[in-house]
């Protein structure tokens, strides 16, 4: 498999937390979940990635070299990022947004921006502060998915959503992953919404990567401790196991 993305000792710290020496390798059509409870270091693991907080230590690859100062710009093309950016003004339109937005990707597709638009339901006369949360959610995968990605890196976006908006985002990045070849890494402490997307899990406790295998594997290793068939496990009570243990 085509290595995208490389994590190689990454160390952030923080009065009272530390990210311990976090290191992982993401291919090309994996779908990673990334797991643990509030506080394990999801969060700053994304955000460290992208280079929107300072290292301590460690090196991110992108295809085998190195993120360097110079090259971020060119990586974060690369990348479709959803996280806590509710920074918008209020009373801003989804059309101006959408205007800034497409201005600072070389690669931005408009059709796939109408495509979304027109799948999304979404209204770009409409004002921020007159989107709901699912809206909003959707909003920034729509800019997420139209700039030509190859790699969605995505903290938490289905917290906070009703059950039916979550299961519609959840359908989309199995889309991207399945039928579009697209790779995703999805961090999130509803560990049913790993159960029917996820290829692999990364388990994050106190700033550690605590298991990093392939779900198959998990499920088994855990079916096996309880004589059961792998097939009568489901993954969602094996992660919830494991976040409660």
């Amino acid at each position: 498999m085509e290595e995208l993305l490389r994590v190689e000792d990454l160390r952030v710290s923080y009065p009272g937390f530390e990210l311990n020496n976090i290191s992982f390798t993401c291919h090309k059509g994996e779908f990673i979940g990334v797991i643990g409870v509030n506080g394990a270091g999801k969060s700053t693991t994304i955000k460290a990635i992208m280079q929107m907080i300072a290292r301590d230590g460690g090196d991110i690859y992108w295809k085998s070299e190195k993120v360097t100062e110079k090259r971020i710009a060119t990586f974060r093309e690369c990348i479709g990022y959803v996280g806590d950016n509710d920074c918008y003004y209020p009373n801003i339109k989804v059309e101006k947004i959408l205007r800034f937005v497409s201005a600072l990707y070389s690669n931005w597709d408009s059709e796939t921006m109408e495509k979304y638009l027109s799948i999304f339901k979404l209204d770009t006369n409409k004002k921020m502060k007159e989107l709901s949360t699912g809206m909003r959610v959707k909003l920034d995968l729509l800019m997420a998915m139209s700039h030509n990605a190859e790699l969605y890196i995505l903290d938490e976006p289905t917290s906070g959503l009703d059950p039916l908006v979550r299961k519609e985002v959840i359908d989309i990045l199995y889309d991207l992953v399945n039928r579009e070849g697209k790779t995703v890494i999805l961090s999130s402490h509803i560990t049913s919404d790993l159960e029917k997307t996820a290829d692999r899990i990364l388990y994050l406790v106190d700033g550690t990567v605590v298991v990093d295998n392939g779900v198959e594997q998990i499920r088994s290793d855990f079916a096996e401790t309880l004589s059961k068939a792998t097939e009568d496990v489901l993954l969602e009570d094996v992660l919830f196991h494991l976040m409660t243990r």
